[in-house]
């Protein structure tokens, strides 16, 4: 990662610009994450790597050297993946009994990991501010952020194994509660495609300057709220925006650092007035 250069002058200078990095590398797992959703969702329909919110993406091979979207992915491994907006209501995921190595990595939108299902069995994936009850049968999963990201990992041994995969993806469902309740065949709605969202993800984020960055960042935490163990570095950072999900105790710190709290543009209006300045070369 490129660095912030500016010209420092003074010790005060110095200590400003290194909680500056320290924002951005806080926040850049954030930024990624919506980044990578954006690209990975670009597309009107369910086609090859893509699909939209809320549906599955399927991998029909295994990665290659061409692969970009994320980094080191396993080459014994076909992956099922699902970008999800759980801002109205949970998403139903069933997963099938299989003969197998078949894990589901549930993320939230700062990349932690809230839950790795292993068992057959129909699980919601939920919003963790979220107060409704759920059918007998079905176990609730915890996400702190609107948005998240599950990546089911299938082993196979070799090509010729391929088929047996498809037939375990093709028994995986994924449905909002409400359909799950009410037991009607549920028919994803379309997405929508922008050329401008055709890009790599990382280097997308990376070419972001400064108050794009942070920006966004700001944005993206009203529904996807930092939690409780990361007080310290908010209050360090400066980052004051108010989020709808955090706990307490973030919102006590967003109140306390800014006074922009409610203001999408709270940490670029930070930055930008206590500073960037005149004359100052601001490189990411």
């Amino acid at each position: 990662m490129k660095r912030f250069a500016a010209f420092v002058d003074s010790e005060t200078d110095e200590n400003i610009w290194e909680t500056v990095e320290a924002a951005y590398v806080y926040a850049f797992p954030l930024v990624l994450m919506d980044a990578t959703e954006t690209s990975a969702t670009n597309t009107e329909e369910v086609v090859t790597k893509k699909a939209p919110v809320n549906q599955f993406i399927h991998s029909v091979a295994l990665a290659d050297a061409q692969f970009r979207t994320v980094v080191t992915p396993n080459v014994d491994t076909i992956y099922s993946q699902v970008w999800y907006d759980l801002s109205e209501e949970p998403m139903v995921y069933e997963l099938p009994k299989t003969d197998r190595f078949c894990k589901v990595q549930v993320l939230d939108g700062w990349t932690n990991t809230a839950a790795v299902l292993d068992k057959a069995g129909a699980y919601a994936i939920t919003l963790s501010t979220w107060e409704g009850k759920l059918p007998e049968g079905v176990t609730r999963i915890d996400v702190p952020t609107s948005m998240a990201w599950s990546i089911t990992r299938i082993v196979l041994s070799g090509e010729e194994d391929l088929p047996n995969v498809y037939a375990i993806q093709g028994k995986m469902k994924l449905m909002p509660l409400s359909d799950y309740i009410s037991g009607d065949t549920y028919e994803p709605p379309r997405g929508s495609y922008s050329e401008e969202n055709d890009y790599i993800p990382v280097d997308k984020v990376l070419s972001m300057d400064p108050i794009t960055f942070f920006n966004k960042a700001n944005e993206l935490m009203v529904k996807n709220s930092p939690t409780a163990a990361d007080k310290e570095m908010l209050e360090k950072v400066g980052m004051g925006v108010c989020m709808q999900n955090g706990s307490q105790d973030v919102k006590d710190v967003s109140s306390y650092v800014s006074p922009y709290t409610n203001d999408e543009s709270a940490i670029a209006h930070f930055i930008e007035e206590n500073i960037l300045k005149e004359n100052v070369d601001v490189i990411l």
